[in-house]
């Protein structure tokens, strides 16, 4: 009873700050949006299948994307078919656009549901999901490390060695391309403050990556001295990996502080 006294009182308010007409930038509309959202998400905070009909109701009527994306950023945080069918609708809607769907990954990756490191995963293989996108990285996987704690920072690790798997792949591009994308593994530094079964998980993390990027850096030394004495050329080729240990430094500094 109290539920649903609660449910039809946050209905009515949600509905008398609805405003009919074209959508409006100034501040008056923007704090009526935003009230009427706080609104939408007290509903569903319980889960109760009610309001999750209606948070979905919401997501499909809304006639902005401030509105869709505060209703979809709910629906993130449940657990109910209604949010599987919310953000494929909204992919099918928006995959074309590259910054909605940055923010597709985003709202995944910051649910604060049990299984949000699997699903991060398996998002990592999406057909969508590229490290040669660094908005992309940042949507997914940098979102996950420095904006789910809950999630990244978990007691079993798992969200550690995500972050180091990605990096390895990171640093194996590092022979390809420019690492301007790669400064979202930033999280691993902040790992030090870890305490108790987390510390062990980050001290092999590290470990792992610091030999991975050693490794890297002894590769390079290789392939400047074969390209020098291929093209006699040792200028260029101390220029070329110039460039490449410059990435690969930054990338240690930006993992480890």
């Amino acid at each position: 009873m109290s539920f649903h006294l609660g449910f039809r009182q946050m209905d009515r308010l949600f509905e008398s700050l609805r405003t009919d007409g074209p959508f409006m930038p100034d501040a008056a509309s923007a704090g009526r949006r935003a009230l009427a959202n706080a609104a939408l998400d007290l509903t569903a905070a319980g889960g109760e299948p009610e309001a999750v009909v209606w948070v979905a109701a919401r997501y499909h009527s809304a006639d902005n994307m401030t509105d869709r994306q505060a209703a979809l950023r709910i629906l993130a945080d449940l657990d109910a078919p209604e949010r599987g069918r919310a953000f494929d609708a909204f992919h099918r809607a928006w995959r074309h656009d590259p910054l909605m769907l940055d923010k597709w990954f985003t709202l995944q990756a910051l649910s604060s549901l049990p299984d949000t490191l699997a699903r991060v995963k398996a998002l990592a293989e999406h057909e969508d999901f590229t490290l040669a996108n660094p908005n992309r990285v940042r949507a997914l996987a940098a979102a996950f490390a420095m904006r789910n704690p809950r999630a990244f920072h978990a007691a079993d690790g798992g969200g550690y060695r995500f972050l180091a798997a990605l990096a390895e792949q990171i640093a194996a591009r590092a022979h390809r391309t420019r690492l301007g994308c790669f400064h979202e593994a930033t999280p691993v530094s902040r790992m030090r403050g870890a305490i108790g079964l987390r510390q062990e998980h980050v001290d092999r993390l590290t470990n792992q990556l610091v030999a991975g990027i050693a490794e890297l850096f002894f590769e390079l030394a290789i392939a400047e001295h074969d390209c020098a004495v291929r093209t006699n050329d040792h200028d260029a080729a101390r220029q070329g990996f110039g460039r490449e240990s410059k990435e690969l430094f930054s990338l240690a500094i930006l993992l480890f502080g």
